[in-house]
């Protein structure tokens, strides 16, 4: 009999990202110099209308994400994403 040891373990998967974590992995990504890999998450959180988000971190994702896209030569996508931080902060 075996104590389970000796037995072939499950191929690892994916794990959904919960949304609170999305700004961290995004930041660490971004950091680690993975910008199409942050894309995705700074994407979805800049479109957030997620209520107990804060809209700092909704303005702050849509300025990283307008940093991204304009070094990935996107200027509508990076204007865009600019854009909605004058929406929110251009007053202040």
């Amino acid at each position: 009999m075996t104590d389970g040891g000796d037995e072939p373990k499950p191929p690892r998967v994916a794990l959904p990202v919960d949304f609170d974590m999305m700004e961290p992995l995004a930041n660490v990504l971004l950091l680690g110099g993975r910008i199409a890999a942050a894309t995705p998450y700074l994407s979805r959180m800049a479109g957030s209308c997620r209520p107990l988000w804060s809209c700092r971190g909704v303005v702050h994702a849509s300025l990283h994400l307008g940093d991204v896209l304009a070094t990935q030569g996107d200027k509508p996508g990076a204007c865009a994403a600019y854009a909605a931080v004058l929406a929110r902060w251009g007053a202040a």
